[in-house]
């Protein structure tokens, strides 16, 4: 997988979007609000950045090094000096990531640029995850991490199918239990199970919210 000057000049790009990769002024970045995200690299414990390894597959992230905006597909590695190691380039010596402060120990995710309605995505890059600035859309109300509203919405559908293929209550009730201790064996929060399992037993066992009455 490419890095995003891997294969141009610092300040070009594959996409068809103009980048600013030279000067983060003019992709309005202020340096100083950037440094106050991240320890000084001379004192820093790996990784650089409190939010760096803090991204799941569908969220919104910003490129610190363009301004740009992106969504993350995939965890690429753990590492970043394994990953350069596996892809045979060097992400640490990558002009964008030294200019962010990408470090060894930084996980790396894939992401696609979004930026423009105008400039379709034609390729994935892999950012080392100090590069990331991840947007903490999650402090509006009723605005949950997208990996959660993805979870709680598949795992509602999967309690609600448990009543849906013909089992007496008590098979239903030991088929939603064994659901559920998947989930949370799985890593899902167990706030979005339990949420998950009251909204599909709202649905099934009193047909859902009725807001006509």
């Amino acid at each position: 997988m490419s890095s995003p000057e891997s294969e141009t000049r610092p300040d070009e790009s594959t996409d068809s979007e103009t980048t600013n990769d030279e000067d983060p002024l003019a992709a309005g970045i202020d340096p100083d609000d950037l440094d106050a995200r991240r320890t000084p690299i001379e004192a820093a414990p790996e990784p650089v950045d409190p939010l760096a390894d803090d991204f799941e597959i569908g969220e919104p992230a910003i490129d610190t090094a363009t301004g740009r905006s992106v969504v993350i597909v995939d965890r690429a590695a753990d590492r970043t000096d394994d990953h350069s190691d596996a892809e045979g380039y060097d992400f640490l010596e990558n002009y964008g990531n030294q200019r962010t402060r990408a470090r060894a120990a930084d996980p790396v995710y894939t992401a696609v640029y979004v930026s423009s309605i105008q400039s379709k995505p034609s390729k994935s890059y892999d950012f080392p995850s100090s590069r990331l600035g991840r947007p903490e859309y999650e402090n509006v109300d009723g605005v949950d991490r997208v990996y959660e509203m993805v979870a709680r919405d598949v795992l509602e559908q999967l309690f609600v199918g448990a009543s849906a293929v013909g089992l007496d209550a008590l098979a239903v009730e030991s088929t939603r239990g064994a659901l559920q201790r998947i989930a949370l064996e799985a890593g899902v929060d167990e706030d979005v199970v339990d949420e998950a399992r009251e909204l599909a037993e709202v649905e099934t066992d009193f047909g859902g919210d009725d807001d006509d009455e």
